[in-house]
């Protein structure tokens, strides 16, 4: 028995039997763009652990800084698509003094960051609002960014999927988009077995005024930051200990229905 998991998408392989999904990366309306027999586990189909060290989740840097900080830390390839320039830079034109800060490695090279100021420049965005961090020592470092971030962006169509588990874990809620393919569909299934259900919009329209209306509301965002941590722990995206157990069943069952058609 050949299973695929933590694949991008199908194998193109009829020689492979089963795609690992779930409810939310593989509903059943996308069973087409799949050679391999969709096997959905009940939660998650992957499950995140925390780091090693201690790091408190900081107050909402929003109410220390008078503006709201939106934020990105995913590979720059993700992110490097017209549509969500143009997307974030309605959110930053939408709110006052907004600023968005985007960290990767990649944003060591100075050429690079003057052709991303210049694309949202093109989008009427001043350098000013745009923060391009670049490669950090440690893991530790990377972490402390969330403390400078109000709300974390997810990029689309390929979206984040650590970074999103790791912004949690530092009490930054993640917005996301709902797709319509595997890679599309992220977002919206950590998202939702973190119980962040309104964190999850269904077009770009919403997208936007979802950005809009949880920057004006900074006492909610600030109990969503002291208590995201604490629910993130106790749900499945945290819990390897359920995961395994789910993952150990569905390949038993795979196996004992093979045995039956022998």
């Amino acid at each position: 028995i050949q299973v695929s998991w933590l694949s991008p998408g199908t194998t193109g392989l009829a020689e492979i039997d089963y795609f690992l999904g779930s409810h939310y990366l593989t509903p059943k309306n996308e069973e087409n763009h799949f050679v391999e027999k969709i096997w959905r586990l009940p939660e998650v189909l992957q499950c995140f652990t925390p780091p090693n060290f201690n790091l408190e989740v900081s107050k909402l840097p929003a109410l220390k800084n008078g503006y709201i900080t939106f934020g990105s830390l995913n590979n720059f390839s993700k992110i490097n698509n017209e549509k969500v320039y143009e997307i974030w830079s309605k959110i930053l034109k939408s709110i006052p003094n907004s600023k968005l800060i985007l960290k990767y490695k990649q944003f060591d090279d100075e050429e690079l960051k003057k052709n991303l100021y210049k694309k949202f420049n093109n989008l009427e965005i001043d350098q000013k609002k745009i923060i391009l961090m670049g490669s950090s020592r440690t893991r530790k470092e990377v972490f402390k960014t969330y403390e400078l971030i109000d709300i974390a962006l997810d990029p689309f169509p390929f979206q984040g999927n650590t970074t999103t588990c790791e912004a949690a874990w530092m009490g930054v809620p993640t917005l996301t988009l709902k797709g319509d393919r595997f890679l599309f569909h992220f977002g919206e299934a950590i998202n939702n077995n973190l119980g962040l259900h309104e964190w999850i919009a269904k077009n770009f329209n919403e997208y936007i005024s979802k950005a809009i209306n949880f920057s004006l509301n900074l006492k909610k965002l600030e109990k969503i930051r002291q208590n995201l941590r604490k629910n993130a722990l106790t749900s499945p995206v945290f819990n390897p200990d359920c995961f395994s157990e789910h993952f150990e069943k569905a390949l038993f069952e795979m196996w004992k229905m093979y045995l039956n058609k022998i």
